[in-house]
């Protein structure tokens, strides 16, 4: 089936070149900074990929210090800047 076809190997797309950046960081001793955005581009196959949901859920008990009345609290917009939510959405 070339749905899981897709899935399969981006999925180790994904492995492979996590593997090749572990080896590659013992022989050359990689910067902190390429081992944090490495990683990332690492994801992508598998972002690219996905067709399920993205969704957020956020668990009852802190979704009162999250939004009051329909409206996003301090707290709320504070965490979509961070985050990099929009708030529209």
């Amino acid at each position: 089936h070339p749905a899981k076809l897709l899935d399969c190997n981006s999925a180790l797309l994904s492995i492979c070149f996590m593997l090749f950046l572990g080896f590659t960081d013992d022989v050359l001793d990689w910067p902190w900074r390429y081992k944090l955005f490495l990683p990332s581009v690492a994801s992508l196959p598998l972002l690219c990929c996905y067709e399920g949901s993205t969704s957020v859920v956020v668990p009852i008990q802190l979704r009162q210090f999250l939004m009051r009345g329909g409206k996003l609290t301090a707290f709320g917009r504070a965490l979509c800047h961070i985050v990099t939510v929009d708030e529209n959405a």
